[in-house]
């Protein structure tokens, strides 16, 4: 069989073996990290298929973008709204951004964007339904900026790039783990070690049953 002839030729080429594997890890793991960076969660989409169609028709019907939300936190409502007015200027005037909102973009503070605690608020951005790819990352970047002790961010945008980051993390994670395991157990396998000696113990340790004595009749 296939299985063990490639079994007997690693048994008798054991050096050349590991040193094969060892150049296939060293490779595996200078390569592997930027695969995983290049993970993306977007797919590809086919305009004449019926989810295409049904999608065009959507926003036809009614055109809208993304949104992304934030929470500035740690700090009293009054000691964040210039940190937080100047960062809503700054990201409405980003192309592709269609309105920006905070506690005071009516005037008077509104209660509901505020904490009961009156430590943190929210901010909602909205984008028009032509943003062009990487406005959102201008726009969460530019919220990450505000003066306060913790800023939360998060929407569409926002969530498409963690999922990306934390499933390139947990291959990677994978691979690091179950690449010496690999290795490990081809050598470390009992069956392997049991065949690398049964060519000489099991003809020393096995005794020939006597051939049947030929009667001659006489």
């Amino acid at each position: 069989m296939m299985t063990g002839r490639i079994a007997a030729l690693s048994i008798a080429h054991k050096r050349v073996v590991i040193a094969v594997w060892l150049l296939v890890a060293a490779a595996a793991f200078a390569v592997v990290p930027g695969l995983f960076d290049r993970l993306t969660s977007e797919t590809a989409q086919i305009d004449d298929s019926e989810s295409g169609r049904a999608r065009a028709a959507v926003w036809r019907a009614a055109p809208s973008g993304g949104e992304l939300f934030a929470v500035a936190d740690g700090r009293p409502a009054a000691e964040l709204r210039s940190s937080v007015t100047a960062a809503a200027a700054d990201i409405a005037a980003i192309p592709g951004v269609a309105e920006v909102s905070t506690p005071w973009s009516g005037g008077a503070p509104d209660a509901r964007a505020v904490a009961r605690d009156g430590n943190a608020v929210a901010i909602a951005v909205r984008f028009t339904a032509d943003a062009a790819d990487g406005t959102g990352d201008k726009v969460t970047g530019r919220l990450r900026a505000i003066d306060a002790p913790r800023v939360l961010v998060g929407g569409g945008f926002a969530l498409d790039d963690e999922m990306d980051e934390q499933a390139g993390s947990d291959l990677a994670r994978a691979e690091t783990l179950s690449m010496p395991v690999v290795l490990v157990l081809p050598s470390a396998s009992p069956s392997t070690t049991a065949c690398s000696s049964c060519g000489g113990s099991a003809r020393s340790g096995v005794r020939r049953a006597p051939s049947p004595t030929r009667w001659s009749g006489r």
